[in-house]
């Protein structure tokens, strides 16, 4: 019983220190708030791993332009806008990809075509079709992920 009183208490004495400290950073009207603590975080995290020869550590910044963004409400530029760019880029390669496909591998000229593209390489390129084809749905893989991925920060899912 004396063991267990001793681990509750412990526990205890954790939680209260961990929620004393989650509450203590910010400055402004963030002072006190989880939201101070988490920006607090950041910065000093951000400043501890600056080099001499480095600038700040973009990445720390992208996640407090995240999180301001986001606490923020959503007010300002986004700061994750150019993975949609990066999306509709995959897309624009999905688009080539089935252009190229659709060129190689029309039943009726596929032979003939490989045959040429063989001749004009020097060089075998049977494989052309069958790797295009497996690029084709890797694109294709890669633009839904990142659709779903775009969705999932979107501010109204997050916020």
């Amino acid at each position: 019983l004396t063991a267990i009183l001793m681990t509750i208490t412990a526990v205890g004495g954790i939680a209260a220190l961990f929620n004393a400290d989650f509450c203590s950073g910010g400055d402004d009207d963030k002072v006190g708030s989880p939201q101070g603590t988490f920006y607090d975080a950041i910065l000093s995290f951000e400043h501890g791993s600056l080099d001499a020869t480095m600038g700040p550590n973009d990445s720390l910044e992208l996640v407090y332009d995240s999180f301001q963004y986001y606490s923020g409400g959503c007010l300002t530029d986004h700061p994750l806008a150019f993975l949609e760019e990066f999306g509709s880029r995959i897309g624009d390669g999905v688009s080539h990809l089935n252009h190229l496909s659709k060129a190689l591998i029309d039943a009726q000229n596929e032979t003939l075509l490989i045959d040429s593209l063989s001749a004009e390489c020097g060089a075998d390129v049977s494989f052309l079709p069958a790797t295009i084809e497996s690029l084709d749905g890797l694109f294709h893989d890669l633009q839904d992920e990142m659709d779903a991925y775009v969705d999932l920060i979107s501010c109204s899912r997050v916020s």
